[in-house]
């Protein structure tokens, strides 16, 4: 009656989650944690802030997890009574910072892959990956350029827009005969070689000598840059000439008809007969340039001479934000900020700006004839930190740059950084801290926790798994509501009323389950009764540490090995009160349905014959009560009461001898060794 009752308890207790039938309560975790949690919409109010549970209705929702820094996760799903958890991990996303290296660069319009995202300077989180990155402004000419972003990096680009260049190019058209006539999209505009100055974008070159067939070709002229033509009108196997290129500088590269050939001195052979334009160029030269007529059958000789190209100079003008600070241009100190130079060579410089108790301030800075290079060093200062790990080992990395091994000790700005620590066999760990100026070092510390697949990880997860499976089937017997765990094995050796004696075997097969086999023997009045063989399996549950329900099925049958044969089934329900691991008591209800044979036995004389069977049912209550005395030893007693029952004839008349009524108490004394 007591199960009934424990079974009712049960169905009181599920009661709400069935009238909560429309919503569902979730498990939402992060890696790393405090990420918001919106429902459908970010416009919204979040729900909760991650690890949290909450409350989602039933139905198609999209789960949106925003985290400072890291890319944003949705999550489609259909919530219903089997959705459990959402575990999700936070890719960390790069910072790309932009700096302008000159005046007329500041507030120009930023553009990532097509998307205006803000005015120069400009700071913000991407996706890791390649990004097309595009400065805009009015006047100047644009700034384009791919950047390849990484997890957690921080990518940093100065730009200083030029003044925007003309809209039109040159267009150089070469043939290999002389006379050729030119055309620029149907409009004859002289003889080949020939060099115009177009607009930008495509135009059609045709190229024509009578008795020749016409060559056409589309050719891209680009603002500011020199496109090439090469018209072959002669054919292949026709004659040609030979042209020695020398040149005043070793080294220096040739180009006939803007096709580069070499480095004179250089002899080219299959030059077809007519006039072609042969350059040369170093670098430190200015470039030079002659036009030359070959003949058909000779060799024709051009000497180029080249002059050492004259230095451009511009202006370059570093402050600081910090009195006194040192300027360094490309690792030359030029004397303490504010530093203006007016004979910089032009093109692109390193600037660092540096003083004592501050980072170092970096940036190129490109020098132009038209405009002066002006930098403004910020200068922020350094805090002191010390970064160590549980374990003490593994590499420390700030802002995405390796800066030495677990611990670490150092210099950085005072200012906030993404610092993460890498070990072999742990998971990597970071935080995102606000570093400020201060005597004594920040101490950050990290809690490695092993990688899944890390010996220390496993035999955690092994420790953690017995620490459970311990506190589930501690003090579990064949006798308690909770069965054997997988593992578990138990003999138990019985002695006591109807069974004189009896050994079962018991071990457990899978979670909640155990299976046991017995051997036991009837008593008799003159000794042993029949000898009897029982399979039973066993499952159950611990409802909390104290308390834990189960039942048990039991077939059996046996023999005397001359008249009698018996065999039967039996239930049980069983509720236990565990007291930690000494004891435990035990309440069970059941029933049994026996089935009896016999041949020849005097006294059971059934409708004039000595054979007769015989089918009775019972109903039974009982204890069960267990002291261990040691992990391995464990002594316990029983005893069954009868409820109701069909009178067994051959319990009563033969195996007890000549009784009245059949006993209705069972009981047994036994230990228990676990092994």
């Amino acid at each position: 009656m007591r199960l009934v009752g424990s079974i009712a308890l049960l169905f009181v207790l599920a009661a709400p989650s069935v009238a909560d039938a429309k919503s569902k309560r979730l498990n939402i975790r992060t890696t790393p944690p405090g990420a918001e949690i919106y429902l459908d919409d970010v416009a919204k109010k979040p729900i909760g802030v991650t690890p949290a549970r909450v409350t989602i209705p039933f139905g198609f929702h999209e789960v949106i997890l925003l985290l400072d820094g890291y890319e944003t996760v949705r999550v489609k799903l259909n919530v219903d009574a089997n959705t459990k958890t959402i575990d999700r991990t936070l890719a960390r996303l790069a910072r790309l910072k932009i700096a302008a290296a000159s005046s007329a660069s500041a507030g120009a319009t930023v553009t990532v892959d097509g998307r205006d995202v803000g005015e120069v300077p400009y700071q913000g989180f991407m996706v890791p990956g390649r990004h097309q990155v595009t400065i805009t402004k009015d006047g100047y000419a644009a700034f384009s350029d791919w950047v390849e972003l990484r997890s957690g990096e921080v990518f940093g680009l100065s730009v200083n827009l030029q003044a925007a260049a003309s809209d039109t190019g040159t267009l150089f058209v070469a043939a290999d005969v002389d006379g050729a006539t030119v055309k620029i999209d149907g409009v004859e505009r002289g003889s080949a070689p020939l060099t115009l100055a177009l607009p930008a974008g495509p135009v059609l070159v045709e190229v024509a000598k009578p008795g020749m067939p016409v060559w056409s070709q589309t050719v891209e002229v680009a603002a500011g840059k020199k496109a090439i033509a090469r018209a072959l009108l002669r054919p292949k196997s026709g004659p040609s000439g030979a042209l020695l290129v020398i040149a005043s500088v070793a080294g220096t590269i040739v180009e006939v008809d803007g096709v580069k050939t070499g480095t004179a001195p250089v002899t080219l052979a299959g030059i077809a007969p007519g006039t072609h334009v042969v350059e040369g160029y170093r670098r430190g030269y200015e470039r030079a340039q002659q036009t030359v007529r070959i003949v058909a059958d000779e060799q024709s000789v051009v000497k180029l001479d080249l002059e050492v190209a004259k230095e451009r100079f511009g202006k370059l003008a570093v402050r600081s934000s910090v009195p006194g600070a040192i300027v360094y241009v490309d690792g030359s100190s030029r004397g303490r900020a504010p530093v203006e130079l007016s004979n910089v060579p032009l093109g692109a410089h390193a600037i660092i700006v540096r003083k004592s108790g501050f980072a170092d301030y970096q940036q190129t800075c490109d020098v132009t004839e038209l405009e002066p290079c002006r930098v403004m060093a910020e200068l922020v200062p350094l805090a002191k930190v010390l970064v160590t790990a549980s374990p003490m080992k593994g590499r420390v990395s700030i802002d995405g740059k390796d800066v030495g091994r677990v611990p670490y000790e150092g210099l950085v700005a005072a200012e906030t950084h993404v610092i993460r620590v890498e070990a072999i066999n742990y998971e990597p760990a970071e935080k995102t801290v606000q570093l400020v100026r201060s005597e004594e070092p920040r101490r950050i510390h990290f809690d490695l926790e092993p990688t899944s697949s890390s010996t220390m990880a496993i035999a955690l997860r092994e420790a953690d798994a017995f620490a459970r499976r311990k506190l589930e089937y501690d003090g579990a017997t064949t006798y308690t509501g909770v069965p054997l765990g997988p593992g578990m094995n138990t003999i138990d050796f019985i002695v006591g009323v109807p069974y004189l004696l009896e050994v079962r075997g018991a071990t457990g097969i899978v979670d909640d389950l155990a299976g046991s086999v017995a051997v036991r023997f009837l008593e008799r009045d003159a000794g042993l009764g029949a000898a009897e063989l029982a399979f039973a399996g066993h499952t159950g549950v611990r409802l909390v540490r104290a308390l834990s329900v189960g039942a048990q099925a039991e077939v059996f049958g046996g023999t005397d090995f001359s008249k009698v044969v018996d065999f039967g089934l039996s239930l049980r329900g069983l509720v236990t009160l565990h007291f930690g691991g000494f004891g435990a008591f035990t309440v069970l209800l059941g029933g049994a349905m026996t089935h009896d044979r016999w041949k020849e036995l005097p006294g059971l004389e059934l409708d004039g014959s000595l054979d007769g069977d015989q089918t009775a049912l019972r109903l039974f209550t009982g204890a069960r009560i267990t002291w261990w005395a040691s992990d391995a030893w464990a002594i316990f007693g029983a005893f069954d009461y009868t409820l109701a029952a069909e009178d067994r004839r051959l319990l009563r008349e033969v195996l007890f001898g000549a009784l009245e009524d059949t006993p209705r108490v069972a009981i047994h004394l036994g230990a228990t060794y676990a092994y």
